[in-house]
């Protein structure tokens, strides 16, 4: 199954974090994340799943290509790259 391509499911998450207003700009949370990849396999647009989350529909469109696998969006590997693209040398 990993040779094809496949990439399982995020699974949902049992702690939902609520930290308040987050400040202007702010980076997606995993959380935001998987609620993305869930309104995504309902078959929802991108511009809804942006005003689901509050958020603007370039940030959303952004993490969808960032996120993109051959199974579709999914929350762990746009995490992993976010995680990654963090810890650049600058």
């Amino acid at each position: 199954v990993k040779q094809a391509g496949y990439v399982p499911r995020t699974p949902a998450l049992a702690v939902v974090e609520v930290n308040g207003p987050r400040p202007p700009r702010a980076p997606l949370s995993f959380t935001e994340r998987c609620r993305l990849e869930e309104l995504l396999e309902a078959g929802h647009t991108p511009a809804y799943a942006a005003d689901r989350l509050d958020r603007h529909l370039d940030t959303v469109n952004r993490e969808i290509v960032r996120g993109a696998t051959s199974s579709g969006y999914r929350a762990g590997v746009g995490q992993d790259v976010a995680d990654a693209n963090r810890k650049r040398p600058k």
